[in-house]
């Protein structure tokens, strides 16, 4: 949960993901990446303002695809230096890797 009574409000403006299998993202609000030769797109969620010094909670949505047609999502949420649940593909069995929450950037106001 976050709290809002401060006086110094924070925002998440991008990501550093590195994953199981030695891969890295780094993710832009309103951008994203792809891997498995783009079975898997990942986007960084908006995320709540929070209070300067909190330690925010990171959601990052796997878009799970199929010759372009969306087959599964998965909501990743993470907080920095967490490592996720297992993350496969429903038609990719070679898909199959955890991610950590390498970095957070930050802007404050």
């Amino acid at each position: 949960m976050y709290t809002s009574d401060c006086t110094n409000k924070c925002s998440i403006t991008g990501v550093k993901v590195e994953t199981s299998d030695g891969e890295s993202y780094d993710l832009a609000l309103g951008q994203g990446s792809y891997t498995a030769a783009g079975a898997l797109e990942w986007k960084l969620m908006k995320t709540p303002d929070y209070c300067q010094g909190e330690n925010p909670l990171v959601a990052v949505n796997i878009i799970k695809k199929t010759t372009g047609k969306v087959v599964g999502e998965q909501v990743l949420t993470l907080h920095k230096g967490e490592t996720s649940e297992v993350v496969t593909h429903p038609t990719a069995k070679s898909v199959k890797f955890t991610a950590m929450l390498a970095d957070v950037t930050e802007k404050c106001s």
